[in-house]
């Protein structure tokens, strides 16, 4: 049989399976050998079972093992065996071998996920107390801890979500740092078709976990469909408004172009205005581009302060898109759409630099005034261009150097 190999060490997750089926899974260890698994050989169970005649201390087996990496799969024979009484101990013996090991190395990586599964296995035991023990570990502002503690905690939380996933959930829902990891894992094991019996089992966390479902729900096709098909059937639903919200907004993170298609269906005024808007939030150059490409014309804040992180992370290309789009906006009118784009490119600049902005500024300006005199001097009085200098900028003459 062959030896584990060091570089896997990093990449042995025990949240992905029990721990019987972790160790055949993942450490080269087959059913027959592994007296945990559904299905092992009756030798290998005889084995176990005359090693616990024997009266060989599992935790001191294990002690023998952890430095010793020609034994790598009985090592992981020994904890998937370990009873929950023994795994304090285990973890004690644990920590002795990383106080001699040196950090940031595969040997710390290997102590760690040895550290995992041994969790891992006691919450398959005994979860309430490896929970506990987790917690009362030491987290911010040590952030090399509280990194530390996240990772035990999630593999806990693995272990106990599927053996009691409201009892795990229950267990952190009103702790800080660990809440959001067991609501999101909570989640996970809804479906469209419960969510909303599952909800009143937590009525003081309907609301944040209605959300974290739908945003997970979001993240695939099929359970998306379902959860569109739920909120369509079910108006009754309270926060059917927020559902929907909160559905597409996950869903314009990832593709923008299908929400919007999909927001038409959608029973909500002005619903299509909204999504569009957290598409522009979250990703500005891509949206502000599909709404351009759709003739949709520019309307309110949302728009600018898009625009504004569109060009705080990449200057040149949202400056060149906007000479593009400027003539055609100001020929359909929204002149001041426009003024307020150009003015979150001001606002960007150390100085203004007027051979530049002037031409741009008085062209616009002269433009608008030719078919809304009115609104072009409502404008040009208010807040918005006095706190950019815009009337400096169109009256200043001689030198037009910077300013």
């Amino acid at each position: 049989m062959k030896f584990l190999p060091r570089h896997l060490f990093p990449v042995l997750l025990v949240t992905t399976c029990g721990m019987a089926g972790y160790a055949v899974g993942h450490l080269g260890i087959s059913a027959e050998e592994n007296p945990l698994a559904e299905g092992g050989s009756s030798d290998s169970r005889r084995a176990h079972t005359r090693e616990r005649r024997s009266g060989e201390n599992p935790a001191e087996n294990f002690r023998r093992l952890i430095l010793d990496r020609k034994n790598e799969e009985n090592l992981w024979k020994v904890v998937s065996r370990l009873p929950a009484a023994e795994i304090p101990e285990a973890l004690r013996i644990l920590r002795e071998a990383r106080a001699i090991t040196a950090s940031r190395t595969m040997e710390e990586n290997r102590l760690d996920e040895i550290e995992s599964a041994l969790y891992y296995r006691w919450a398959e035991s005994d979860p309430a107390a490896a929970q506990a023990d987790v917690a009362a570990m030491p987290g911010a502002p040590d952030e090399q801890a509280g990194a530390k503690r996240n990772k035990l905690m999630k593999s806990v939380l693995n272990a106990w979500m599927k053996t009691d996933p409201d009892a795990a959930y229950r267990s952190v829902k009103d702790q800080y740092y660990f809440s959001h990891m067991g609501r999101d894992m909570l989640v996970k094991t809804w479906t469209a078709q419960n969510v909303f019996e599952n909800l009143k089992r937590f009525p003081d966390k309907e609301k944040d976990l209605f959300a974290s479902y739908c945003a997970e729900a979001a993240k695939r096709e099929d359970s998306r469909n379902a959860m569109l098909k739920a909120l369509k059937e079910r108006p009754d639903i309270p926060d059917r408004d927020r559902g929907y919200g909160l559905l597409f907004r996950e869903w314009t993170r990832t593709d923008l172009p299908a929400a919007m298609a999909e927001a038409k269906n959608v029973d909500l005024p002005g619903f299509e205005k909204i999504v569009l808007e957290n598409g522009i939030q979250m990703q500005p150059a891509a949206a502000l581009r599909w709404a351009a490409g759709k003739n949709i014309p520019p309307d309110g804040r949302t728009w600018w302060e898009g625009y504004s992180s569109w060009i705080s992370s990449d200057t040149a290309d949202a400056e060149q898109w906007l000479e593009k789009q400027a003539p055609v906006w100001e020929e359909a009118g929204h002149f001041e759409a426009v003024a307020m784009l150009r003015i979150q490119q001001l606002s960007k600049q150390d100085k203004i630099d007027l051979k530049t902005e002037q031409p741009i500024w008085t062209a616009l300006v002269s433009k608008w005034k030719s078919q809304d005199l009115e609104a072009a001097e409502k404008w040009l009085n208010g807040a918005w261009a006095e706190g950019q200098s815009i009337p400096r900028i169109l009256s200043a003459k001689g030198d037009q150097g910077d300013q």
